[in-house]
């Protein structure tokens, strides 16, 4: 028996209630029957100390947490002081009235350096997401998703992935295959917005800012072995476009879009020359080329041309497809590899938005912010704003955030290949 027990607000509700119409004799029997001498008393003291909470246990009694056992104040517990959090609510509000995505690493971010400048260490203070959820709670702020529509997962692919799996070890015993390889091509953005982003709760739509180039991507080619080992990324990168008017004009309308020289060869590059180079790169300079391995990769038109097949002979590689309805269950990559090499790139891109923010709002000097006025025709001054430049250095900045993620980057015949891998970490 337990010397002391705790009682949920439910159950010290409903004691006040039937207190308040039977008096303290009948509520001790009801409720507590079978307690006598000092028991009894202090089980009454204990329900005089509930009728002196009593709006604190009608609040909590009727709402969904009825189920605690204790209430403490706001801020009990914290490691920040209420006026830290105050301006940390204040940074969400204008970060969220430029439409500014706040994702939860941000407002962790936020916390930890907060947190610095009042002497806590990170040690003392984590800023978890235990934290951030309770800081939502505590200020009246909610998630917001991005709406979206997906794919249901369609019938048959238990049994398609049983036929592939059969199909796969057939080969592999019919020519004594040692180890199987998985290449996937998978789209890297020049955009990583946050999923979620912390938002005042009422609000039927939330905006976010973005560059508009959120569907803009470079192509990653990823490859691994059944024993494990990470290969080398290709990345292949679109080639800028013109900034001569009369030049895009003409790629329009004669050449679908693309420039004079690479429309010569339009058709194999599009075709077949990302998978001659791929396979040259990973499989030209194997030491056991006497042994044939297997490459499973996307049934692409482009990956099993004549040229392709042939390469793939020379380097006694057998090439076999996954199924292209149920690639997210046959296909290792997209069971296991790209959600990894997903999520690091955007946590680099997200881990930086708050350094460029304030990068940015630090930069403007004061020929900035006169331009400003010039360009809005408030100043007497006949002297025109100049225009900002804005070159395109998407390219670049893909670049830099692919070398953070999987390590140094080469040029290799238009292809950029890293020479490690971390992104399957």
């Amino acid at each position: 028996m337990y010397l002391r027990v705790s009682h949920d607000f439910k159950e010290k509700l409903e004691v006040i209630e039937y207190h308040e119409l039977h008096g303290m004799s009948a509520t001790l029997d009801k409720f507590y029957p079978g307690t006598h001498g000092n028991a009894r008393r202090a089980k009454s003291k204990k329900i005089r100390d509930w009728l002196k909470l009593r709006f604190q246990v009608e609040e909590i009694g009727q709402s969904s947490r009825s189920n605690l056992r204790k209430a403490r104040a706001k801020g009990v517990g914290a490691s920040l002081s209420p006026e830290t959090e105050d301006n940390i609510v204040q940074w969400v509000k204008d970060m969220r009235d430029d439409d500014i995505p706040v994702a939860t690493i941000m407002l962790q971010l936020k916390a930890r350096d907060l947190a610095q400048e009042q002497g806590i260490s990170t040690d003392q203070f984590k800023a978890s997401k235990d934290w951030a959820n309770s800081f939502r709670n505590r200020h009246g702020f909610t998630l917001r998703q991005k709406t979206r529509q997906g794919q249901d997962k369609e019938d048959g692919a238990q049994i398609d992935l049983e036929k592939f799996s059969d199909r796969v070890r057939t080969i592999i015993q019919t020519h004594n295959i040692k180890k199987v390889f998985n290449a996937n091509q998978t789209g890297v953005n020049y955009e990583y917005l946050p999923k979620t982003t912390v938002h005042p709760r009422g609000a039927k739509t939330v905006w976010i800012r973005c560059g508009g180039r959120d569907k803009d991507r470079a192509t990653a080619m990823l490859l691994g072995d059944s024993e494990g080992r990470k290969y080398p990324v290709f990345v292949v990168l679109k080639q800028r476009k013109s900034t001569v008017a009369a030049t895009v004009k003409a790629n329009m309308q004669l050449r679908h879009g693309f420039g004079v020289h690479v429309w010569k060869d339009v058709e194999p590059l599009m075709e077949q020359w990302p998978s001659l180079q791929f396979l040259r790169f990973h499989f030209g300079n194997r030491s056991e080329t006497n042994e044939k391995v297997l490459l499973l990769w996307d049934d692409f038109s482009g990956h099993f041309t004549p040229k392709v097949q042939a390469v793939a002979r020379e380097l006694n590689v057998l090439l076999e497809k996954v199924p292209p309805r149920f690639t997210w269950i046959c296909q290792p990559a997209d069971v296991a590899w790209n959600k990894p090499f997903k999520s690091q790139l955007r946590w680099f891109w997200i881990n930086s938005l708050m350094a460029q923010l304030e990068a940015h709002r630090c930069a403007a000097d004061e020929s900035v912010i006169v331009n400003g006025f010039r360009k809005t025709k408030l100043l007497f001054d006949d002297l025109e704003a100049p225009d900002v430049d804005s070159a395109d250095t998407t390219d670049d900045a893909l670049v830099d955030m692919l070398a953070q993620t999987m390590g140094h980057l080469h040029v290799v015949n238009d292809c950029m290949v890293s020479s490690r891998m971390s992104v399957f970490d």
